[in-house]
């Protein structure tokens, strides 16, 4: 019998976790029935230590119970079509890194290394990809894109003109957008608030950390 191998095992600070990837369930685990998870997605035998273990059976019934719902070596319901992008699987969403760098320098930020490098979006490469967007966009008639960053504020006049572009090519396909931003916030101004309460159905504001984290 053989099991899909996207099934994840790693552990994080005492605590064993498992993700069987097609199925998106993580499941919080004790060591041994990580282990036997482990061996049965690779194959392999299983350690001396947990064949022996006096508690097998308790993990193997764990793994057959997650197995049943299928939270567990769930099958690929896209088959050979998972890890590629076909027609059969038409774009819903899209992501533009606006940005890179950003006004702040925040420690606690995934992307404080990108500071030093302030490139920005060109807008003939946002058009291009608002273009690749609608014609992998199936037959979907409400498409999402988020502008995000660094902070996509310090590249608003490409913002403003990618929302334009998306706005006419959309209409001319019968197709509408739904525009959100992520920010820091400290560059709004009216302008710019006006803006996106007419253009955008989000903003999500990025204000983390506890205040001596995020301050320093």
């Amino acid at each position: 019998m053989s099991f899909p191998k996207l099934v994840h095992t790693f552990s994080k600070r005492g605590v064993w976790y498992i993700i069987d990837t097609n199925s998106g369930a993580v499941h919080i685990s004790d060591e041994q029935t990580a282990a036997v998870v482990c061996a049965v997605s690779e194959g392999a035998e299983l350690p001396d230590t947990v064949r022996e273990s006096s508690t097998l059976v308790d993990s193997l019934s764990v793994a057959f119970d997650l197995c049943g719902k299928g939270l567990l070596f769930s099958e690929d319901a896209l088959g050979e079509q998972s890890n590629i992008y076909t027609p059969v699987s038409p774009l819903k969403a899209m992501c533009f890194h606006a940005a890179n760098g950003c006004n702040l320098v925040c420690k606690y930020c995934f992307a404080e290394e990108q500071n030093a490098d302030n490139t920005l979006m060109s807008l003939d490469t946002a058009k291009r990809g608002i273009d690749f967007f609608l014609a992998n966009s199936g037959k979907r008639k409400t498409l999402e894109l988020d502008f995000f960053g660094g902070e996509p504020l310090l590249n608003w006049d490409t913002v403003t003109e990618t929302v334009k572009y998306a706005r006419e090519k959309g209409a001319a396909l019968g197709k509408t957008f739904d525009f959100t931003l992520t920010t820091n916030g400290v560059l709004l101004d009216d302008t710019k608030i006006d803006f996106i309460n007419r253009e955008m159905s989000n903003i999500v504001l990025s204000l983390d950390g506890r205040r001596e984290v995020h301050d320093n």
